[in-house]
């Protein structure tokens, strides 16, 4: 008899693990047939400033402020903001701290990367030849114990031009040993008029 796998390919018991189930959750809590065409611009999310790279994104969270609702969710914006900003800069210091090691990326095209590819990628330092800045719009966090989705609107721009692209992207992440890490990436399509 053939053995199930969980999603991160270890030997499990049938299941497809916390992340799969995020990753339907979030798929329910989505609007019919995707996220907004054109990004809501009333409450644009600044593109991450260029400090320096925490080692740990989550270590300067206070754990006795707020409720642990709230605690979670200022850690995923963070963790979404220093990974844009590792796209930005081609840090893959940041970018190492946030994937976890079991990290899938879907493509539009359906092809997956992992995050030995997304660490080498930003080792080419492309950004640095040709920079852009990212900008997060319309951002929504949803929380499922373990397990939280982030959808956004993720807007390139090149410093001096007009023109701009946009893309919806759905992140799942999960929280092991109290640490939060990327899952899975992938984009998401637009809704149609």
């Amino acid at each position: 008899m053939k053995s199930k796998s969980s999603i991160d390919g270890s030997p499990g018991k049938g299941t497809a693990g916390p992340a799969l189930t995020a990753l339907f959750l979030c798929l329910l809590a989505l609007p019919a047939g995707g996220m907004p065409a054109t990004p809501d611009q009333t409450q644009p999310r600044a593109s991450p400033s260029a400090s320096q790279p925490q080692a740990n994104p989550q270590a300067n969270r206070n754990p006795s402020q707020g409720a642990p609702q709230d605690r979670d969710l200022e850690v995923l914006r963070r963790l979404e903001e220093d990974y844009l900003r590792a796209e930005i800069e081609d840090n893959g210091t940041i970018a190492k701290s946030i994937l976890a090691d079991d990290y899938v990326g879907l493509r539009a095209d359906g092809s997956t990367s992992d995050k030995s590819e997304v660490l080498s990628r930003l080792a080419r330092h492309e950004r640095s030849r040709e920079p852009y800045l990212i900008t997060a719009t319309n951002m929504r966090e949803h929380l499922f114990g373990d397990s939280a989705c982030v959808t956004y609107t993720k807007v390139y721009t090149r410093p001096g031009s007009q023109a701009a692209y946009s893309q919806n992207i759905l992140h799942v992440l999960t929280r092991r040993d109290g640490i939060w890490h990327l899952q899975l990436s992938s984009p998401l399509p637009a809704l149609r008029p």
